[in-house]
């Protein structure tokens, strides 16, 4: 895979009307599983994990010569299907995120894609180029507004078979979309709430938020695109601590009364704390500090869907769980379905659900190693006192025993006095 590609981009999104929701006797099936948490937070290890754990070549393989649509109607497990990137030839692939983010208008719907069916979504290809190029020609023809040279699509089924593929009234087909920073954008919360109320699934919509102790995950995203990508051209950009000093500020300036103050953000209506959320937290990459600030932006969502309909992980536990505990965890919340030899094989040493496997690709950069370790401890006296109330309403939001205070590197944490301001000079270097 080429991380670097997969990354989120600024792209225009487009959907169309509500009407082209149900074309024909056809209707799409919508994600009901979610990762949204920020980025460098195991969204990719954990896509890779459920994929080869819970997919649908594990559990209900399709053949080169059969139908994944009568294949799935006649499967009697719940399996994990990603949306798919297309272009006009026919030829999908799997896509981890679906990029729900676009302003909302009171006449369009969500990006769903044109009707392409169930044929198109699996791993060995059961159309022949021609008929696959031809029905694209078609779905596109029917929604112009939802293709492009490359678009994303989620798979569609005939409304008179919507049973089919249904395991005790909730859904078969658990498509998921794990596209990060879903979790601090009001827009692709109201976006995925709007559109599982409409389809009658809202109540079976499901979360799982991978949390990373703040300042290691922001390191990291800092890492990925000051250093590595050198996306980051900010005229600080090759200083960790002070792009946080920047955006710290950043935060105090876009809401000076509600700045640290987490007893008066629960206590905002709705409206407000969405325009407070979607004002001074970015939900986009490169924003350092408030893809770290978990808690507000927990809040919000859980003002969208109730707290049960989140399945909260703390990043740090991954590396020291049993692969197999993961995994039975996971199954327990989504109801995805254990098989054995699937559990298996992506469990064994070095299988895609240990997390010895994690980061391996070029976004990985290391804060284990001693040039590392003195840059961060080098902005823990400056941030501690910044990040406490954030995550003390995590751990209220959360669970009881949430956090990282129990971690001996983590300890700065509970500092409780403002520090001393004193600049800290961070030399640029190369990653490792």
């Amino acid at each position: 895979m080429d991380f670097k590609e997969q990354a989120p981009k600024v792209r225009a999104v487009q959907a169309f009307r509500q009407a082209e929701m149900q074309l024909e006797g056809w209707e799409p099936l919508m994600p009901t599983l979610f990762l949204p948490a920020a980025p460098k937070s195991a969204t990719t290890w954990l896509y890779g994990c459920m994929d080869n754990t819970f997919g649908s070549d594990q559990l209900c393989p399709v053949h080169k010569s059969a139908s994944s649509s009568e294949v799935w109607a006649e499967c009697d497990k719940k399996f994990f299907m990603p949306a798919h990137m297309c272009n006009r030839e026919g030829r999908c692939h799997p896509q981890k995120e679906a990029f729900w983010f676009q302003e909302p208008a009171a006449s369009d719907g969500h990006l769903f894609g044109p009707r392409l069916p169930l044929e198109f979504f699996t791993s060995e290809p059961s159309l022949d180029d021609n008929e696959a190029e031809r029905q694209v020609k078609r779905a596109c023809e029917e929604s112009p507004n939802a293709c492009s040279d490359n678009f994303l699509s989620l798979p569609w089924v005939p409304s008179a078979r919507k049973a089919d593929y249904k395991l005790e009234a909730e859904p078969k087909i658990v498509i998921a979309d794990f596209t990060p920073n879903y979790l601090c954008s009001p827009n692709a919360m109201h976006n995925i709430a709007n559109a599982a109320e409409q389809r009658g699934v809202k109540n079976q919509v499901k979360f799982i938020v991978s949390f990373r102790e703040p300042l290691e995950r922001a390191f990291s995203e800092w890492s990925m695109f000051a250093l590595s990508w050198e996306w980051d051209r900010t005229l600080n950009s090759k200083n960790f601590s002070a792009r946080m000093e920047e955006q710290v500020e950043g935060l105090r300036v876009c809401n000076e009364t509600l700045f640290r103050n987490t007893e008066l953000l629960q206590s905002l209506p709705d409206a407000e704390l969405f325009a407070y959320v979607g004002k001074c937290f970015g939900a986009k990459a490169m924003e350092y500090v408030g893809n770290s600030l978990y808690s507000p932006c927990l809040l919000m969502a859980q003002r969208i869907f109730p707290a049960e309909q989140f399945h909260v992980i703390r990043y740090e536990d991954l590396a020291t769980a049993r692969p197999a505990e993961i995994v039975s965890k996971l199954a327990a919340f989504t109801g995805l379905a254990l098989d054995d030899e699937a559990v298996r094989k992506s469990t064994q040493e070095n299988g895609p659900c240990h997390f010895n496997m994690a980061g391996e690709g070029p976004m990985h950069m290391s804060t284990d190693d001693t040039e590392n370790k003195d840059e961060l401890h080098a902005s823990e006296s400056s941030l501690a006192y910044f990040f406490k109330p954030y995550n003390d309403l995590l751990t209220k939001l959360s669970r009881p025993d949430f956090g990282w205070s129990d971690r001996p590197q983590f300890r700065w944490l509970s500092v409780r006095r403002p520090p001393a301001r004193i600049p800290i000079p961070v030399p640029g270097r190369v990653p490792h």
